[in-house]
This record gives C-alpha cells, sequence and structure tokens, in this order.
C-alpha cells in the first residue's frame, strides 16, 4: 500500500493546474489523470506518481469539484445554466448557443441550444441523414440530454 501523506499547497496547486490545462466541462478524476497534457505537466509521471498524496481520488474529487464551483458559480445543475442563458442574449443570433430556457408547469426544463450554422445544413439537400443521441450529458444531475447528428455529402462526414 503506498504511503499516504497530507497534500501541500503546492501539490494542490499542480493539480489544479493540471485541471486549468484540460478544462473543467465533463471533466473526471480519471479524464485528468489519464489526459496527455498531465504527463506533460509531471514531466511524465502520474499524479499519484508526482506526489504520494494524490493516490487519494477523495482528494482529487475535492479539488476538481472546487475548480468547477470556482469556474461556474452559480452551480452546477441545470438551473445553472440560466444565467448563462441570459449572457447569451446579449450577443448577436449567429454567435449564440443557447437559444431557448423554458420552464414547464411541472418544473421541468426543456433548453435549446446549437450552433446556428450547423442547424442552418438541416435545409442542405445534402444531408442523407439524422441521427439522435441520448448519450452524453454536459451538466451534472438528473438531465435527460439529447443530441443530433447529420450525415451531410458536402462534408461527407458526421457533423
Amino acid at each position: 500500500m503506498p504511503m499516504l501523506t497530507k497534500a501541500t499547497f503546492e501539490v494542490k496547486e499542480t493539480y489544479h493546474s493540471i485541471i486549468a490545462a484540460n478544462g473543467v466541462l465533463e471533466a473526471t478524476v480519471s479524464k485528468i489523470d489519464n489526459a496527455p497534457s498531465t504527463k506533460l505537466l509531471l514531466n511524465g509521471k502520474t499524479p499519484a506518481g508526482y506526489a504520494p498524496a494524490l493516490y487519494s481520488k477523495r482528494l482529487k474529487q475535492d479539488l476538481l469539484h472546487a475548480a468547477k464551483l470556482e469556474k461556474y458559480p452559480d452551480g452546477l445543475d441545470v438551473d445553472a445554466i440560466l444565467p448563462i442563458f441570459y449572457a447569451e442574449l446579449t450577443k448577436p443570433l449567429p454567435e449564440r448557443y443557447i437559444h431557448s430556457y423554458i420552464k414547464t408547469g411541472k418544473g421541468e426544463i426543456v433548453i435549446l441550444a446549437f450552433v446556428p450554422y450547423l442547424m442552418e445544413l438541416l435545409d442542405d439537400p445534402g444531408v442523407t441523414s439524422f441521427d439522435g443521441d441520448t448519450t452524453f450529458k454536459g451538466v451534472e444531475g438528473k438531465v435527460n440530454e439529447c443530441k443530433l447528428a447529420i450525415f451531410a455529402k458536402g462534408v461527407q462526414r458526421g457533423v
């Protein structure tokens, strides 16, 4: 069993820089630990090989959670999207990503988000198929998310 030690300020700052290099959106401890940039920042070592305190998955989860709350002070659940939606309303239509935020009578929330340029491809005669996917989850919490993928002949790949 590895020797467990307390994480020093320097170890926490190093792991914080690793998280920053990978980004916090949809990040997990496993994704952070296995990212190519992690080994680059730690001179080829794993986090646990760099500092024994980083054997603790709980410590790494706490550091990642703190980084997420720092980046998203409104929270990590679906209600935190409302301030982001209001910020999107100030952008011109072609630059918006979130286009609609609706709260139903039952308290359910429906958010319509898309890149306008890609949505225009739906009218393109070169689009031969559509595919719906509900396996992705961009926010934490109880969320049903659906993504639409199309195949366009113009680019000969999925968009």
